[in-house]
């Protein structure tokens, strides 16, 4: 038996039919008779909604699972949430999410593995491992290897002439900034007694 469900991104609201087929997908058909096929799985049960992941090709073949849409590049993919319906309706709310907390648990994916995170070792140029979360610059490892292996070219502190200048060289392990902040004289002092 087929009901209707409205979908509203940004400021588009559409009208779908839903038909229920087996198991874990179903069929949204527009008033235009354009049909999508999807598939669903449950990704997270919280203390009052529960995600639910759903992915389409965006036509008449479903991915096989939801998390086989997630790695393909050819599928739309959406998490949504719903209230359960033994929750008490004053605490689920859908408001914008609170900001994040560097003081948290590991990240999880929607997949309840652990990401692994890095902090980028500047003097070598790669991501040390860290745990996910615990400080601001221990990032997710994409985030940081990107950050930590800038484009462009790299210099070096030339320390033989009177006053030191930085001289960009192929094996050199700073950018222009990191390195001008770096290579200068070192000021001493003496201690007059």
């Amino acid at each position: 038996m087929a009901k209707s469900v409205e979908i509203t991104v940004g400021n588009s609201t559409s009208k779908y039919d839903v038909s229920t087929t087996q198991g874990d997908t179903f069929i949204l058909k527009d008033d235009k008779n354009t049909t999508l096929y999807y598939s669903n799985s449950i990704v997270s049960n919280l203390k009052y909604t529960t995600g639910v992941g759903i992915s389409t090709y965006g036509n008449a073949t479903y991915p096989d699972s939801f998390e086989r849409g997630m790695t393909s590049n050819s599928t739309t993919d959406m998490v949504v949430f719903q209230c359960n319906k033994y929750g008490k309706k004053d605490t689920c709310q859908f408001g914008p999410p609170p900001p994040p907390s560097f003081k948290t648990k590991p990240v999880h994916n929607l997949f309840g593995k652990a990401d692994k995170c890095g902090r980028c070792e500047i003097t070598e140029r790669k991501c040390i491992e860290c745990t996910c979360g615990i400080d601001k610059d221990c990032l997710p490892m994409t985030d940081c290897d990107t950050k930590c292996k800038p484009a462009g070219p790299f210099y070096k502190c030339n320390w033989k002439p009177t006053k030191p200048m930085c001289v960009e060289d192929k094996d050199g392990k700073l950018t222009k900034n990191e390195c001008s902040s770096d290579c200068e004289l070192a000021k001493f002092a003496k201690c007059d007694y």
